[in-house]
């Protein structure tokens, strides 16, 4: 099955309110009960033609989050992030999504077809109530693509070029001003490929951490997760994404030092400098990091 959800349609609710008052706006479904939508932002029209100079009311949107929804909502901010609900909460910048079957383990996946740029996505929207109540200073990101062309993508490969591999872009939409008429968007890398990459035909892994108090996405009154950089005519698929609260250890403060299998939780500090997974010492199947192309300073390294 296939929908048409753009990512930039919204559902709209107007009211006028009079002035000099403080109002609280909340959700209701269709039982009468309190609800959320994952994200909301106020909009405020234009100065009226009759003297008065901005808006003296406000507005507080109520994100109070109970502690049943603590435990079940917020360990993992993606609805559907299994896509065994179809396509819900999942939005395109432009081609056709569908619901297909042959997602990770069997299950079920969604796929962007149609594309015709890198930048065309797939994303969700991160329930923004979870993390200003639980006290989350990280999240970990989690999820597998595939492409539907042959021969593995590169991590570092230009994104012209057609050969580079899927990336997590994340959208933190802040509010510029005490009157809250005015958003700016933040953009981050929120989840990379992870090294080693199999051919673009088999399910592969991003992995990424980012800190969320203190930041900009804290601030944040929405916040879309999606998926980018793909061969610009690649039929893009995408299963098992998750966003969940991460706490590090404080009994090793290095994460996968001994790269047991994979590049998870490294990143490269430097210009231009890429990260190869190699033999690691003794062999046996350890394996280690490589720093290759180190272009011109001791900074060209493996980091995290």
């Amino acid at each position: 099955a296939c929908v048409g959800k753009w990512e930039w349609m919204h559902r709209k609710y107007s009211v006028s309110l009079p002035p000099n008052k403080q109002y609280t706006a909340e959700f209701i479904d269709q039982n009468n009960e309190r609800t959320w939508p994952v994200w909301a932002l106020q909009q405020w029209d234009n100065n009226p033609n009759c003297g008065l100079v901005g808006h003296s009311s406000t507005v507080e949107i109520n994100k109070t989050v109970t502690e049943s929804e603590l435990e079940s909502i917020c360990a993992n901010i993606v609805v559907n992030g299994d896509m065994e609900d179809g396509i819900d909460n999942w939005y395109r910048s432009s081609g056709t999504p569908y619901w297909v079957e042959g997602g990770v383990e069997g299950g079920h996946a969604i796929v962007l077809k149609g594309r015709t740029n890198p930048y065309h996505y797939l994303g969700t929207n991160l329930d923004t109530r979870c993390g200003h109540q639980s006290e989350v200073t990280h999240y970990e990101v989690k999820g597998y693509f595939r492409v539907d062309h042959a021969g593995a993508c590169g991590k570092y490969e230009d994104i012209w070029n057609g050969k580079r591999c899927p990336k997590f872009t994340l959208r933190s939409s802040v509010y510029t001003n005490e009157e809250k008429d005015n958003v700016h968007n933040h953009y981050a890398t929120a989840a990379d490929a992870v090294l080693p990459i199999k051919d673009g035909q088999l399910w592969n892994e991003v992995h990424g951490v980012f800190k969320f108090s203190g930041t900009v996405h804290e601030a944040a009154e929405r916040m879309l997760l999606y998926i980018e950089h793909a061969h610009k005519t690649s039929d893009l698929y995408i299963d098992r994404v998750s966003v969940s609260p991460y706490v590090p250890s404080c009994g090793e403060l290095v994460e996968n030092g001994n790269v047991a299998s994979d590049s998870r939780f490294w990143k490269t500090s430097g210009w231009k400098v890429k990260l190869k997974i190699v033999d690691g010492v003794g062999g046996n199947g350890d394996k280690a990091l490589m720093a290759e192309e180190r272009f011109s300073s001791h900074y060209d390294s493996p980091a995290q």
